[in-house]
């Protein structure tokens, strides 16, 4: 008990701590501001899929969201880029063609980059694609 009770102010400064340094991000219970789909499929060799990424806007304001895929070596994204404009606390979603590497590979993951207006949320959802 005593070791609870001496935890609890360190407890909660870093809880001070985290609310102030991060943004409020709003992104309702799942807690990410972005989802990939399909979430999962397998493409032939040297072949294409098209993904959808859903992103949100936490902001009580429209926002431009900004996604780019992360992508592991021999894989490419067309566009490279995508920019939406979202209402406030509002969705939209943009399409990515992933061309994959020629080799085989299972369970490649694919993430989506996330900026909002200003702030970069980072890599957000991700999809995992088997070449075979």
């Amino acid at each position: 008990r005593d070791a609870v009770a001496a935890l609890a102010p360190i407890g909660e400064r870093v809880r001070e701590l985290h609310d102030a340094l991060l943004p409020d991000e709003g992104f309702g219970e799942e807690g990410f501001g972005a989802r990939i789909e399909p979430y999962r499929c397998t493409v032939e060799p040297g072949g294409a899929v098209e993904l959808e990424v859903t992103v949100r806007n936490p902001f009580a304001r429209a926002e431009r969201a900004r996604v780019e895929l992360a992508m592991p070596p021999g894989f490419t994204a067309s566009p490279e880029s995508e920019d939406v404009e979202i209402s406030p606390h509002g969705e939209g979603a943009v399409r990515f063609v992933i061309h994959v590497s020629p080799e085989p590979a299972r369970r490649t993951r694919v993430a989506a980059d996330l900026t909002v207006g200003d702030v970069r949320f980072g890599e957000q959802a991700e999809a995992l694609i088997d070449v075979e």
